[in-house]
């Protein structure tokens, strides 16, 4: 029996050759301490320093809010909105329809596999925005990092805000009425 150490960058760990085809049991071995670091609780004034306040988090909350609501009617293109291009009406739309589509697809009793392709066909043009947000942000941290070949190719890629999703899959259209019409008899059924 093969013994693994916990630090594997420690010693190296060595398998011995396995000359007759037939798996070789591995397993691994802890040892017998922990080391455990008492955290005392802190005072309530130590807490106040520490922890924000209630209308600490109410005033981040409504700022946010007019944040994301600034978007919504900007061109989109200020740096300022960075990290509220999720609540535009078309994203949360293509998120919805991918996550109604692959709960729907297993109450139909898809397999992992099928569940998988077909969020994975939903999610392609979340994706895409994914990989351009990306972009954008290293372009943004590293604006001198790149050559001026590499400037102009960036320039031909589009603000994530001007992306616009493809016509939703039928399935997923299909998943959302059903999973509201779903959602509509059990409401009525609580009354």
């Amino acid at each position: 029996m093969n013994q693994l150490s916990i630090n594997c960058l420690s010693s190296p760990t060595h398998f011995p050759a396995n000359n007759n085809n037939k798996r070789t049991k591995k397993s691994v071995k802890f040892d017998n301490f922990i080391h455990c670091h008492f955290i005392p609780k802190a005072s309530s004034k130590e807490a106040e320093c520490i922890w924000f306040s209630l209308s600490e988090l109410s005033s981040f909350k409504s700022e946010g809010k007019k944040l994301s609501s600034s978007y919504l009617e900007s061109d989109k293109k200020n740096p300022n909105h960075r990290g509220v291009e999720h609540n535009t009406l078309r994203r949360q739309r293509q998120k919805v329809l991918s996550n109604r589509s692959a709960v729907y697809a297993h109450k139909q009793g898809m397999n992992t596999n099928e569940i998988a392709d077909m969020y994975k066909k939903s999610n392609k043009w979340s994706n895409k925005v994914a990989f351009v947000t990306a972009i954008h942000d290293c372009i943004e941290v590293y604006p001198s990092s790149f050559t001026s070949f590499e400037e102009e190719g960036v320039k031909k890629i589009p603000y994530v805000g001007s992306m616009i999703p493809p016509p939703p899959l039928p399935f997923a259209i299909l998943s959302v009425k059903v999973l509201q019409q779903q959602q509509k008899k059990k409401r009525r059924g609580c009354q």
